[in-house]
C-alpha cells in the first residue's frame, strides 16, 4: 500500500483507511476484487477480467466495508455481471451477492471450451449438446450442425437458470433484483 519498501513501479489502486482488519472477510473480498482488476498476473490466467475495475468509491476499503456489511452472505460469491450483463464495474449498483451455484452457472468456460460454443462438443462428423445440471453433466443430444446444438443447450441452459432461480427465491436466499435479472437471462452463442 505505497510503503516505502515496495517497488518504484508499483501504483497504488485501492486504499485502506480500516485499520486492523486485514483477517476480515470484508477485506479478503475488497483485495480479491482489486486483483481481478488490476493484477496483471490474475488477468493474464483468467482474460475476462482484462477491463474490468472498481468504481472510484470502492476504491477507499472503508466505503466497500460499509457496502459489504450491509448486503453480505455468507459463503456468497460478489458478482458483478448478473445485474448488468457483460458489466467490467465493480460498483455499489451493479454488484449483488450471489451463491456460488448460481455464480458459477453463469460462466462462460471460453479458455477451456476452445472454438466451438458453450454447451457443444464434436462428436465425430457431427455435434453433441450437453449442460452441467445439479453437479451432473446431462447429455442434450448428437445433431448435424454446430446451430443445432447450441440452440437445444442455449434452451436448456435458460431454463435451468430460471429453475434455479425460481429456487432460490422462493427460499428468501437471493434478492429480487437478482431473479428478475435471472429470469430474464439469455445464452448467447460468443
Amino acid at each position: 500500500y505505497g510503503c516505502l519498501k515496495c517497488p518504484k513501479n508499483y501504483r497504488r489502486i485501492g486504499f485502506n483507511d480500516v485499520f486492523g482488519c486485514s483477517q476480515d472477510k470484508s477485506f479478503q473480498i475488497w483485495t480479491a476484487m482489486l486483483n481481478r482488476c488490476y493484477g496483471e498476473s490474475f488477468q493474464k490466467s483468467k482474460p475476462t477480467y482484462v477491463g474490468c475495475f472498481v468504481c472510484e468509491e470502492w476504491l477507499k476499503f472503508s466505503n466497500f466495508k460499509a457496502w459489504f456489511d450491509e448486503n453480505y452472505i455468507m459463503k456468497y460469491s460478489l458478482d458483478k455481471d448478473i445485474l448488468f450483463k457483460g458489466n467490467k464495474e465493480y460498483s455499489p449498483m451493479t454488484c449483488c451477492f450471489v451463491p456460488v451455484e448460481i455464480n458459477s452457472l453463469l460462466t462462460n468456460s471460453k479458455k477451456k471450451r476452445g472454438t466451438l460454443p458453450i454447451g457443444v462438443s464434436k462428436h465425430y462428423k457431427k455435434y453433441q449438446a450437453h449442460i452441467h445440471k445439479h453437479d451432473k453433466l446431462e447429455f442434450l443430444g448428437t445433431f448435424d450442425s454446430v446451430g443445432e446444438a447450441f440452440n437445444v443447450y442455449k434452451y436448456a441452459k435458460e431454463q435451468y437458470i430460471k429453475e434455479l432461480a425460481e429456487k432460490y427465491f422462493q427460499e428468501g436466499k437471493i434478492t429480487e433484483r437478482v431473479y428478475n435479472a435471472l429470469m430474464r437471462y439469455e445464452v448467447e452463442i460468443t
